[in-house]
């Protein structure tokens, strides 16, 4: 009966440890993920689409966009595969 209990007391040890290992890399994951991009506010958006009220000059005044899958197009091709989210139109 005691080793028994001794087994069930090693089996929960090695269960709560492996429980706070995970824990541990979550909480170090998320630390991760809220650490700022080192190249945050320093990329040029170049952008060629005169119509968007964002573009100056052939750049764009955002500080950031949001690129979005274009819908039900899978031809490996830039112009098919996504867009800019932000864009808004100059004359609407």
């Amino acid at each position: 009966m005691i080793i028994y209990s001794l087994n069930i007391i090693f089996i929960i040890n090695v269960y709560y440890a492996q429980m706070e290992y995970k824990l541990k890399a979550s909480i170090k994951k998320r630390e991760e993920m809220k650490m700022p991009n080192p190249k945050s506010g320093k990329q040029t958006i170049k952008c060629h689409v005169l119509s968007c009220k964002h573009n100056s000059d052939c750049g764009c005044d955002l500080g950031s966009i949001s690129v979005e899958p274009c819908s039900s197009c899978h031809s490996g091709k830039a112009e098919d595969e996504s867009l800019c989210g932000s864009y808004e139109c100059r004359n609407c």
